[in-house]
C-alpha cells in the first residue's frame, strides 16, 4: 500500500531529524567544552569543511523536522471532530392538537447555545499556553547575565565563564 510507505517515510524522516539534531548537538557541546576548557590550543574550531558539514547536518535536521511538522499539520486539519451532546431535555412543552381538544406534552429540544459553549470550551482547552513568556525571557536573562553565559559565544579559550 503505497499510502502506508509514505507515512512510514514521514515518520522516519521525524526520527532521522531527531538523530541529526542530537549529532550537531553533541558536537557542539564537544566543541564548547574542550575549546573553551582548554589552555593548551588541543581542540580548535571547526575549519571551513567541517563548518560546512556541521551547517548541513543543521539543515537536513530543520528540512526533515519541516516535514514532519507539515505531515502532522495536514493530519490533524482533515480529521473531522463532532461532539455528542448526551444532556437529556429538562423541560416539557404542552401542546395541544387542533380538532382533537388533546394537550398532549413534548420534550423541549435543547438549546443550540449549549452547542456553541462546548465547543467555545474546547476551543479554549487547545489554545492554553505551556509556557509563561514573560518567565522565559527573565530566565534567559539570569542565564546570560547574571550566570555570565554570554560570554561563552566569544571565540576566545578561556576557562573562566
Amino acid at each position: 500500500d503505497i499510502q502506508t510507505v509514505v507515512k512510514f517515510l514521514l515518520f522516519y524522516a521525524g526520527d532521522l531529524a531527531n538523530v541529526f539534531f542530537v549529532v550537531t548537538v553533541g558536537t557542539g557541546i564537544y566543541w564548547l567544552i574542550f575549546f573553551k576548557g582548554s589552555q593548551l590550543a588541543s581542540v580548535v574550531l571547526p575549519s571551513g569543511s567541517e563548518e560546512t558539514v556541521f551547517i548541513t547536518y543543521v539543515g537536513c535536521a530543520f528540512g526533515l523536522k519541516a516535514l514532519q511538522f507539515l505531515h502532522k499539520l495536514i493530519s490533524q486539519l482533515t480529521v473531522d471532530l463532532f461532539f455528542i451532546d448526551w444532556e437529556r431535555p429538562k423541560g416539557k412543552v404542552l401542546k395541544s392538537i387542533e380538532g382533537g381538544g388533546d394537550i398532549k406534552s413534548a420534550p423541549t429540544p435543547v438549546s443550540i447555545w449549549r452547542t456553541y459553549f462546548v465547543a467555545n470550551e474546547w476551543n479554549e482547552i487547545q489554545t492554553v499556553r505551556k509556557i509563561n513568556p514573560l518567565f522565559q525571557i527573565f530566565a534567559v536573562l539570569f542565564f546570560l547575565e547574571v550566570v555570565g553565559l554570554s560570554n561563552l559565544a566569544i571565540m576566545t579559550p578561556s576557562a573562566n565563564v
